[in-house]
């Protein structure tokens, strides 16, 4: 028996007993004691916006943001020239050992780029090329003697398949450990990322943050019909509720299909909107909200999003206002899923389960064999060791391949019962091993890499921080400040008698 349903069934001390909640957030927790929250669990759940086809990737996201490959620049010894640099119609030419080039890197037309490195650079070329690497433009980055800056934002042009770089160190002779000890960091957009190493994979988002909050100043239904301003201006289809709260910085929220202005009427002319804080729809997501008015008094006007009017007999909503200090939080990993499989993070322990595995194609995997299904040409290879042994076939998430539970259906990709596992390319001319693992280096290289999540066959655990929640008395609210998918939780919390 787990931990959680240990607790469950143990009366805790204090006047409270246990109480449990699932379900995605906001999650209500009602009654409860001023009490630590006992058991928080969180599950993962990886989605994807379409159906994903070899030529047409769908990124892979979970609840901290899509899995992405964000550093495009190889700066690998073998992918370096140096000695040479880009003439000025993007020609490699040899020239003194301070100089050197990198390789063609795939990329998208009319795309902005950033380039960011750790070190100033002179005669910093970036060269475009088209699909048959035939020289388009050069844009200079810096000149000599006046060091370019550490970042640089570039769109490509509408016919633009590859970029290269060339640059120069000044004053030396280069040495590849010269050029290795600058930190290069390309990606696709306008803004600068920090530095990741090339091939790695990262989380692109925000991580997901969970929020607890009680105290609600709110009590009651709406008592008034119209704005709470100026009440004429509106009336059929709002009411309001006068606020009383101590001057600082809240966090509104409401539930139902209903919005929230947050008004403050002077006290000489209640005419006058001083101040206001208008469209605060949704659980806790429209930013925090400073009340600092001295005289007068706030009011909540709530009005529906759509349908019929709103009167104070007819609203069938929650309003919520919580004091930004009283609100708790806690950071929650990254969490994985594929199937019913489904990485787990009790976060008040810290204990972190994984249930799914995570492998990145680059083309240079080795045991790459043809293995064709009538006149379907399949790719097999020995899947990861820690992987799931199924009856017939394993679920699978895929950037570049659909999962297909039985035949061989082009696009797709399955585990299968025994030590392999199989994509079958859209492309049927790919009909050697050479070429396969030629187009999934063409993959990486452009940073979309093939990303596969597939089910362990034994899970994993990992200690993380613990981290510490309580539920003030009466009602709490559990909810997400960035949730990206809709991950279940299970809260075990004390609950008075």
């Amino acid at each position: 028996m787990n931990k959680a349903l240990m607790l469950r069934k143990i009366l805790a001390g204090g006047g409270s007993i246990d109480q449990v909640v699932t379900g995605n957030v906001p999650l209500v927790l009602s009654d409860a004691a001023a009490k630590s929250i006992v058991t928080l669990t969180q599950y993962g759940l990886c989605t994807q916006a379409a159906t994903p086809t070899p030529d047409a990737p769908v990124d892979i996201v979970c609840n901290n943001g899509a899995l992405k490959m964000l550093n495009l620049a190889n700066m690998a010894e073998s992918n370096l020239d140096i000695g040479y640099y880009l003439n000025n119609s993007g020609v490699r030419t040899a020239s003194a050992l301070n100089f050197y080039t990198l390789g063609f890197i795939p990329v998208k037309p009319s795309t902005d780029y950033t380039m960011k490195t750790s070190a100033p650079l002179n005669y910093f070329s970036i060269m475009e090329y088209d699909s048959a690497q035939s020289f388009l433009k050069r844009t200079l980055w810096g000149a000599a003697d006046s060091p370019a800056g550490d970042t640089t934002t570039f769109t490509t042009r509408s016919d633009t398949a590859y970029i290269r770089f060339g640059s120069n160190m000044t004053g030396y002779t280069l040495t590849y450990a010269d050029i290795a000890a600058v930190a290069w960091m390309l990606t696709e957009g306008a803004t600068a990322q920090d530095y990741v190493p090339y091939g790695q994979i990262t989380i692109v988002g925000i991580p997901e943050v969970l929020t607890v909050a009680g105290n609600n100043y709110v009590s009651g239904g709406l008592t008034g019909y119209g704005t709470y301003v100026s009440p004429a201006q509106a009336a059929g289809n709002r009411a309001y509720k006068r606020l009383e709260v101590p001057n600082g910085t809240y966090q509104f929220a409401v539930d139902g299909d209903y919005e929230i202005i947050v008004q403050w009427r002077d006290p000489a002319d209640p005419s006058v909107t001083v101040q206001s804080y208008e469209n605060l729809s949704g659980w806790m997501t429209s930013g925090e909200v400073t009340l600092d008015k001295t005289s007068g008094g706030y009011g909540i006007t709530v009005r529906r999003t759509s349908g019929s009017s709103i009167t104070p007999s007819n609203f069938d909503g929650t309003l919520f206002c919580y004091k930004t200090s009283d609100i708790q939080t806690v950071t929650v990993p990254t969490l994985l899923s594929v199937g019913d499989y489904k990485d787990e993070s009790e976060l008040i322990s810290g204990l972190l389960t994984h249930k799914v595995g995570i492998r990145i194609l680059t083309g240079e995997e080795t045991g790459w064999a043809l293995s064709d299904s009538g006149t379907t040409h399949r790719f097999r290879s020995t899947k990861p060791s820690n992987c799931y042994t199924p009856a017939s076939r394993a679920p699978s998430v895929c950037t570049h391949f659909k999962y297909v539970s039985t035949g061989s259906a082009v696009g797709g990709m399955f585990i299968g019962a025994s030590q392999y596992w199989y994509f079958i390319p859209t492309d049927q001319t790919i009909d050697t091993v050479d070429e396969w693992t030629d187009w999934l280096a063409s993959q990486y290289a452009a940073g979309t890499p093939v990303i596969v999540l597939y089910p362990l066959a034994t899970e994993t655990t990992e200690q993380t921080t613990a981290q510490h929640l309580s539920t003030y008395e009466g009602t709490n609210i559990v909810d997400a400040a960035s949730n990206v998918t809709p991950t279940s939780l299970e809260i075990v919390y004390k609950k008075k008698k």
